[in-house]
């Protein structure tokens, strides 16, 4: 569940053309009315937050995460830009 998750999320941000950004998810209840646990909970995207707020974990998270997102997207950029 949490790849095809990953997966959705990544691919509302690139629709909305953005790198990065924090995602709203509505997610079903993990069991339905009779108390049975559903396999694949359905979900939907809510909103996308282009300047998520920078909580200590959040902040923890993005000085880990920026550089390598921005060194991937460059990547080619810089070593053209080296040859």
């Amino acid at each position: 569940m949490m790849i095809i998750v990953f997966g959705v999320c990544v691919e509302a941000l690139k629709a909305v053309g953005l790198d990065f950004g924090a995602i709203d998810l509505r997610i079903q209840s993990s069991k339905d009315r009779n108390g049975e646990l559903r396999e694949n909970p359905e979900f939907i995207v809510v909103e996308i937050n282009s300047a998520p707020s920078l909580g200590e974990e959040t902040l923890k998270r993005y000085i880990t995460e920026l550089p390598n997102l921005l060194k991937n997207k460059y990547a080619r950029k810089i070593s053209n830009i080296r040859s």
